[in-house]
Formats: C-alpha cells, structure tokens, sequence
C-alpha cells in the first residue's frame, strides 16, 4: 500500500499567550494559543539535508508505503532512496516559527525580527533512517507449480513493497522475479537451474558465452527448446545472472552463474558431508559442457561449513539467527573453530559500517594466528 502527497505546509494560528526566551545571543517574544483541528492532524517529519533539498529542487515524488502483510512498517520513498519511519514519543512540545508575519488575527508585536509563532502542539515526531528497503513477496506465485492467476501483477508487488522505485528493480531480479501473461511470479529454484543451464548451452552454441547478446534473439532460441523459456523469464536470468550492457543487450556473469551453480550442488549432495575434491568434480561436473568459469571454493563463502577439518557441507543462512550474538552462538554449536574468511562471511551483513570488524569478533569470540597469513575464530 502506498500514497504520494505533494510537499505544501497549511496551519491556522492563534495569538495570545506571550512568552519570552531568552538565549545568550538576544530574547524572543513567543506567542501562542494553539487549538486542535477537527479536520485533519499535524503529523511532523524530521527531515534530513539530502531531502530537504530534493523537495527544494523538486528532483521527484515522495511516498509513504507500507507492506500490507506487515503491521506496523512504514517507509518513506524518494524516487531513489527509502528511509524507515519511526515514531519519537515526547512530550509539552509546540512547533514555533520566526515568520511572525503570518497574524491571521492581525496581533500586534512588539517587533517581527525577534519574535516568534507558535503554530501547533504534538506528543511525537517521526524520524527517518535510511535503508535498503525490501519486496513484499507475500501473494507472488511460484513458477512453475503456483497458480500464477492468483498472483499480484507487477504494479501491485510495487506498491506493496516497503522500497524505492530505483531499488525495486535490482532486488526483484535477485529474487529471480519475472511475469507470466501480466502476472507477478517468484521462479522456483530448480526451474532457475534448468533454464539457466539452457541459456548457457545456448550462449555456448551462438559463441557468446563471454560476450553481449541481444536478448530478443536469445530468447527466441530459449523458447524454441522450452516453452516455459518465455522473454520475461529470460530477461529475469539476463538481469539476475549478468548485466545489461545497452538496452535489451546484456552478458553473462560467469562468477554469479558459477556460484548458482556450486550452491546447488552443495545443497543436494549426497552424502552431504565431501571432501573439497569430491565437492569440486561434483560442481565441475553440474556446469554446462564447455562453461569454462572459474571455480574457486572462496566463492561459495557464507554457505557453508566444515564440522570436519577436511569436510565441507552446506550450510543455509537463512536458517540463522538474526540477531549477530545468537547467530554467532549457532555457527559454534556447528563448528567449534571457524577460518576467519569464512567466519566473517556469516556475520559481515550484521556488522555496522562505522566499526571494524575484528573489534566486532573479539567482543564475542577469539581470533588465533595458526600460520603466517594464517587465522581462525574460537569461542571466548
């Protein structure tokens, strides 16, 4: 759910209280009388510099938007930018100003230049903090297997979802969100892996594997294999998997696919505790003939763990605490000594910009020097 409103002020005053503030540069008259109005409320939002000057200039709209499986989240969007509100409880607050020349009641003042209005009261404020913002999924098909006619269109996700217009795209293609006949669908995960193993073989047949393509062609060759392969869905992998280069040309990200890949091997192994060499012919082997991405186990780094020192299993985040204590707690209830690389990669999204990671680690673990370049994190 959201809405746009337009950023115009509209108060009514009455003078007749008079107080004086006294600072230590110079005094001010106040005059107050404020009443409630029956019509509408003043709801009084802190805003930043950034938005302060996007309203200024008028860069673009402002909306409120609040997921509707969720109570309680509200978020403010600019054109680019999402910032949570919160609500600030206080107290015996009037909101004043220095234009003394708004006296609908004509009251006289002593002076205008220093005295000031005060226009009305308010038990709280609202403050903005700027976030990434998030897609509400909720009422999305899956596809394939959902019922794609119940599902929401594209429109409806956007105005549901908590985030910017800009951001919207990016993090809908992360989903691995697409269209199905005007409908919004969420791609299932074994459908991504088949269709993105076609694209490849695809790309591999035209010798565009490593270059741009044009997404109309590729698609077209997509859908001859696989009807399901619609031009939606392969630009939901297009922007998912690579980059668009031009207008509906893009190429591939051999890393990003080279991790889908590897992840999803991990996931269905069996058995599902291997050795790196066992791991690495088993992903090696999942990629399409003649894929020539690189393969590194460091990009598979956040999912999974090693119970024993020379095996590997997945592991799901998403499975893990939020809170970065608790989260640190199950990783040692896993593992009771952790490489640091692949400690850190479980934690570093918790972990606030503004403070060094270690001083973060050592509050709640133990970080030990095993070799020259060489570290690895234990419990206190």
């Amino acid at each position: 759910m959201s809405f746009t409103f337009s950023c115009n002020l509209y108060y009514s005053v009455l003078y007749q209280t008079r107080i004086n503030i006294h600072t230590t540069d110079m005094s001010f008259n106040v005059y107050c009388q404020t009443s409630k109005r029956k019509d509408y409320t003043y709801k009084l939002v802190e805003l930043s510099d950034d938005l302060v000057d996007y309203i200024k200039k008028g860069k673009g709209s402002l909306s409120f938007k609040s997921p509707k499986s969720i109570d309680n989240h509200l978020v403010l969007c600019t054109d680019d930018e999402t910032y949570t509100v919160r609500q600030q409880n206080h107290s015996n607050t009037t909101i004043l100003m220095n234009d003394a020349h708004v006296n609908k009641l004509k009251q006289k003042f002593e002076t205008t230049d220093s005295s000031l209005v005060g226009i009305e009261q308010l038990s709280y404020t609202y403050e903005l903090t700027k976030s990434s913002g998030y897609i509400d999924t909720a009422g999305i098909a899956k596809y394939p297997g959902g019922d794609v006619k119940s599902s929401k269109n594209i429109d409806q996700v956007k105005a549901d979802s908590p985030v910017d217009a800009a951001h919207f795209e990016k993090q809908w293609y992360g989903l691995c969100g697409s269209t199905i006949d005007g409908y919004a669908v969420l791609l299932e995960t074994d459908f991504i892996t088949d269709a993105l193993y076609t694209l490849i073989s695809i790309l591999l047949s035209l010798s565009k594997a490593n270059e741009e393509y044009d997404l109309q062609q590729v698609a077209s060759k997509c859908e001859s294999q696989n009807t399901k392969l619609t031009k939606e869905i392969v630009a939901t992998l297009s922007h998912r998997f690579g980059e668009e280069t031009s207008p509906s040309r893009f190429k591939l990200d051999q890393n990003k696919c080279a991790w889908w890949f590897g992840v999803e091997t991990m996931k269905k192994a069996s058995p599902s505790l291997l050795t790196e060499k066992e791991f690495m012919l088993k992903w090696k082997s999942s990629l399409p003939p003649f894929f020539s991405a690189s393969l590194d186990l460091s990009f598979l780094r956040g999912n999974f763990c090693r119970p024993q020192s020379d095996k590997i299993r997945y592991l799901n985040p998403e499975m893990l605490s939020k809170d970065l204590h608790a989260r640190i707690k199950e990783l040692f209830q896993m593992v009771k000594e952790w490489d640091y690389e692949e400690f850190l990669s479980f934690i570093d999204s918790f972990i606030p910009a503004t403070k060094k990671k270690d001083s973060v680690i050592v509050k709640f673990a133990r970080k030990k020097r095993v070799g020259k370049n060489k570290f690895v994190v234990c419990p206190r």
